[in-house]
């Protein structure tokens, strides 16, 4: 879940105005709607790897008959929500209803993280903190190579032409570096897609 989230953050982070001026940006939606709204989702991208976290500690209580917490969860969600929601599009208007999403939805990723810390002491992480810090490292490299390669097309005209252009040398960038430093779930990918295994020499079974 986490290798492909990481590439869609960094996607949606490099490439917003692209996206939006592909999908939404036609009739009477104009240039200035379109970068209103890659703001926003800009912004609420960074709650893609929480609640990411969030799906997966949530399968975990379930796993461990724990519901309780669940519901604990999310009512600490809706408790946390609501208020932010009111404060911050006072303040800051319709960004702030964005950040009010990505903001609770990092906290309760946090919190999920620390019942299962509390609740099961024998539970090891080290692997989890391993993977992303390798994830991490991968996925700063494709950033580098997004906004390096999107700093320079400005010229091109076509948005599709752009964001193809950008995912292209962004995923090649993240691949690359998840190979170099032995990430596992690219070998799952691999294995899935015979088109990334051929780009590192990897053989297919029949």
């Amino acid at each position: 879940v986490f290798f492909l989230a990481v590439p869609a953050v960094v996607i949606i982070l490099s490439a917003s105005h692209e996206i939006v001026g592909i999908l939404l940006q036609y009739g009477k939606y104009t240039a200035a709607d379109a970068e209103i709204t890659a703001r926003l989702i800009m912004i609420m991208a960074i709650m893609i790897i929480p609640h990411c976290f969030s799906t997966v500690g949530g399968r975990l209580f379930f796993v461990f008959q724990e519901t309780k917490l669940i519901s604990f969860c999310g009512m600490t969600l809706a408790l946390l929500s609501c208020p932010l929601y009111y404060i911050l599009a006072d303040r800051i208007g319709i960004e702030g209803i964005a950040v009010a999403y990505t903001v609770t939805y990092v906290g309760v990723g946090f919190l999920i993280y620390v019942l299962l810390r509390i609740r099961h002491k024998g539970m090891a992480f080290g692997e989890l903190y391993g993977s992303m810090l390798k994830l991490g490292a991968a996925g700063v490299a494709m950033a580098l190579a997004c906004f390096a390669v999107s700093s320079v097309l400005s010229w091109i005209p076509a948005a599709s032409l752009r964001l193809a252009v950008i995912s292209a040398a962004g995923i090649s960038a993240y691949l690359a570096v998840a190979h170099l430093i032995g990430i596992d779930e690219l070998e799952l990918v691999m294995t899935r897609l015979p088109l990334v295994g051929a780009l590192f020499g990897r053989r297919t079974e029949e």
